[in-house]
């Protein structure tokens, strides 16, 4: 099972894609760990975006992928661009797209603390958020915990 954690932050989408094989969990390396939108406003770069992203996820044989969810509301809710990014990345055909609570992403990784420190793990710093949604939901896989379409 090949997951892709995703954080969406402002224009750009970073990607971290774990591996989980009988009870491992590797990290795939990947050449481009994230992908922009130069102009939300231009219909030639949504689609171009979207196809990247089609793409990216092919190429790396994606199953699945988790987003961190944004907030709507309040000091740290997201940006107009960054739902547009969220709605290419659930509109692509061929990929089941679930997103994660903030709440949902801290008690997973409490409950299931990494085993290493995460600069040891060889992925830049930016992609740490992408890395904790991937390596919650193969957590929350591995018991009764399944992230439901009710936490979507």
């Amino acid at each position: 099972m090949r997951i892709c954690g995703a954080d969406i932050s402002g224009r750009e989408v970073t990607f971290c894609v774990l591996e989980y094989d009988k009870g491992l969990i590797e990290i795939v390396p990947t050449r481009n760990p994230r992908l922009s939108l130069r102009d939300t406003i231009r219909q030639n770069d949504v689609r171009y975006l979207q196809r990247a992203l089609g793409q990216f996820l092919s190429d790396y044989k994606v199953s699945e992928v988790i987003v961190r969810e944004r907030p709507t509301k309040g000091k740290f809710s997201g940006s107009a661009e960054s739902f547009k990014l969220e709605a290419l990345l659930q509109s692509l055909p061929d990929y089941t797209v679930k997103l994660i609570k903030n709440t949902t992403l801290k008690e997973t990784l409490k409950r299931y603390p990494l085993s290493i420190d995460f600069a040891e793990s060889g992925l830049k710093k930016f992609q740490k958020p992408a890395f904790e949604c991937a390596y919650a939901r193969i957590n929350k896989a591995q018991t009764s915990d399944e992230i439901t379409p009710d936490e979507d």
